[in-house]
């Protein structure tokens, strides 16, 4: 079968997945019929959560609210209620003419589902709460259903069509290059690996990591090399830093009008997650002012270099600069620091202060320890936000590697290697690397300063393909994948949930549910840290069983949970995609009064909050979800076709983790979608 036919063959088969469930929920419509359904407003919660409707169904609604002014925000449906207390009228505004005077009402009537043919596909809207009620608010919601539910029939056929694309590929790799014979196949591939291996720099450079951009565009080394450069972007980046946590401690209390809390959660949160880790890996690293005052600190001088001998270095360096304890190295204390603040996130974002002080920690924290211990100890060891990059930055386009394996071989045997140890260009790597050694994106932070200190200009940066090094090494990264994907599902479930019941456990702020908070709190930790872990653990050795795996279980562990990285994006993709279109909106109004204290600095105060395309959340999500489980089974493929001979057995020892993989994207979609 040809390459373009297979690739007809798998859109034909992923569309008939997708449409043909959706059309045989075209025969469960029901007439449409009245039905009433009064909500019940309160801090911080509606009553009902999920309202279930027939499309064209006439719902009559009635309001009442138990304690604050609460509003009923339907934008899908041009609605927004204002609810006061003791009352059984309302007041109507249409989003769509803010300026139209209120209506007021003891009923509202919609129509169940839109009009047109778009609205065929509108099965789901969120209401939200539009009236500040307390510390908590914002986060009052609630979904409207309409039935049929073409998203969700369309997704779920959609997720059994994608292991049936993937085995027919399968197949016809196989017969392709192994005459029918994948076993055959798969020992060609290794033989050619091992052959290119041999041959020293056959496979490297361009042809091995992707396209040399400082080869195509030579004047970009010139600015990268730029010393102190970095610095520079520190400082840009600082003093945004720096005015969001005056905000966050000195504005207002509210969330949502306060520019600091949205630039942290909203804007920065979408960037990093959607945009620079997916894309550029760990640029980020690049710009954090974080360790910008430790760094100056550390090496005496802001943009210059250092000649002289600290350690192993060929670099001066102030403060003590003892070795980072061996026992709290790897990848598992920022993965726990990742967790403790992950914990308590819903405090955080929903307080600007906590926001506030949790930068003026890690500030901290980035400025002092550089006094006692090595070279960015705080970014390498502890720094939360590092786990959440190191482990999905490994999905990123942009690579620093080196180019020739000659060169760095000629380094090491006479043991100069400065890209580690520094020279009088360049400081030595601030993480500890030597490039040679540089298989994959977890660790280099591209500060470039290889890119200066390197004699044969042997170093570049690649554009390559999505997501090449995403399996994962050992028992300590395999936790750390665990851990992120169990917070994004938390995370999506409890900040885009219907279910109050569940945020009032985390409400130390207002309600002081301690207790409730303590129950909360240890069965995160014992899903992140126990029941995760050890079910891909145990699948790693079921599927290791079925595949008559000879590897033991330490590789077929960390193997297995590579499959979590590409799940575990995508699903925080999802998470954060929403955030950005439901809150964005408020960015452009608190830009004008940042600390809340009633100016208009550049005439959009009073800008009205409104979502941006509402009605395409579900359908990104569940595309995220879908994206997710399927480069999630191309890993599990590629993580056991590396520990046994034949992809039949590679095949065989994916079932497992393949099915966990099924029952998470199903759960998820029915999240996102019903």
């Amino acid at each position: 079968m040809s390459r373009h036919r297979a690739l007809l063959t798998s859109l034909a088969i992923l569309s008939a997945a997708f449409l043909l469930p959706m059309a045989a929920l075209r025969f469960t419509v029901e007439p449409p019929r009245m039905k009433r359904v009064h909500m019940d407003l309160f801090r911080y919660g509606m009553v009902p959560s999920v309202i279930h409707a027939s499309r064209g169904d006439t719902l009559v609604l009635t309001f009442s609210s138990r304690d604050t002014p609460q509003s009923f925000f339907l934008q899908e449906y041009d609605l927004d209620v204002k609810v006061s207390p003791n009352t059984g009228e309302v007041e109507v505004v249409h989003p769509s003419d803010w300026e139209g005077e209120p209506v007021t009402r003891r009923e509202v009537v919609i129509e169940a589902g839109r009009g047109g043919p778009a609205g065929w596909f509108n099965t789901r809207a969120r209401y939200r709460g539009h009236v500040y009620s307390g510390p908590m608010h914002g986060f009052e919601q609630g979904f409207l259903i309409v039935h049929p539910n073409y998203l969700h029939a369309g997704v779920l056929g959609l997720l059994c069509g994608i292991p049936l694309v993937g085995w027919l590929e399968f197949r016809r790799r196989g017969a392709v290059r192994g005459g029918g014979n994948p076993g055959t196949a798969a020992a060609a591939r290794r033989e050619a690996a091992a052959a290119a291996s041999a041959a020293g720099d056959a496979g490297s450079g361009a042809a091995r990591w992707g396209i040399d951009l400082l080869e195509r565009w030579p004047r970009l080394r010139s600015i990268l090399s730029v010393q102190g450069l970095q610095f520079w972007l520190m400082i840009l980046a600082g003093v945004l830093m720096y005015a969001v946590i005056l905000i966050n401690l000195l504005g207002t209390k509210m969330a949502g009008g306060n520019l600091g809390i949205l630039l942290v959660w909203v804007v920065w949160l979408f960037a990093l997650v959607v945009v620079l880790v997916p894309l550029f890996g760990r640029a980020w690293c690049t710009l954090c002012p974080i360790p910008m005052i430790g760094d100056a600190f550390q090496r005496g001088t802001a943009v210059g270099v250092r000649t002289g001998s600290t350690g192993i270095t060929n670099n001066a360096y102030n403060g003590m600069n003892w070795r980072w304890p061996r026992a709290l190295a790897g990848v598992v204390p920022r993965t726990i620091a990742f967790l403790c603040f992950g914990t308590i996130s819903v405090l955080v974002i929903s307080q600007p202060r906590w926001t506030g002080w949790a930068l003026v920690l890690l500030v901290g924290l980035g400025t002092f320890l550089p006094l006692v211990f090595e070279q960015r100890a705080f970014c390498r060891f502890l720094c939360p936000i590092n786990s959440f990059i190191s482990l999905y930055a490994r999905m990123g386009r942009i690579a620093l590697r080196a180019k020739q394996k000659s060169f760095c071989d000629h380094c090491v045997k006479q043991e100069i290697v400065t890209c580690e140890r520094g020279n009088q260009h360049g400081w030595a790597c601030p993480y500890g690397l030597a490039v040679h050694e540089i298989e994959d994106n977890a660790e280099c932070g591209l500060c470039m300063e290889c890119l200066r200190s390197c004699h044969y200009t042997n170093i570049s940066i690649y554009w390559r393909r999505f997501g090449p090094d995403r399996l994962l090494r050992g028992p300590g990264e395999a936790l750390q994948a665990s851990v992120m994907l169990t917070l994004a599902v938390a995370y999506a479930i409890l900040f885009q949930g219907p279910w109050h019941q569940l945020r009032d456990m985390v409400d130390l702020v207002d309600k002081k549910n301690w207790d409730l908070f303590a129950y909360y709190a240890v069965a995160l930790w014992l899903l992140a840290l126990v029941l995760v872990p050890f079910t891909i653990r145990g699948l790693a050795a079921l599927g290791g069983r079925i595949a008559a795996a000879r590897d033991p279980l330490r590789i077929l562990y960390p193997r297995t949970a590579s499959t979590l990285v590409p799940m575990g994006l995508f699903l925080w993709i999802a998470f954060a995609i929403p955030m950005l279109q439901i809150q964005g909106s408020f960015v452009l109004s608190t830009l004008s009064d940042p600390f809340g204290w009633g100016w208009d600095l550049f005439g959009t105060a009073g800008y009205p909050w409104t979502q941006l395309w509402p009605a395409s959340i579900p359908w990104i999500q569940s595309a995220m979800v879908l994206l997710g489980f399927a480069f999630a089974l191309s890993t599990a493929f590629r993580a056991w076709s590396a520990c046994v001979p034949s992809q039949r057995q590679a095949l065989l020892g994916l079932l497992p983790i393949g099915a966990f993989l099924f029952l998470l994207s199903a759960g998820m979609l029915w999240f996102f979608t019903a």
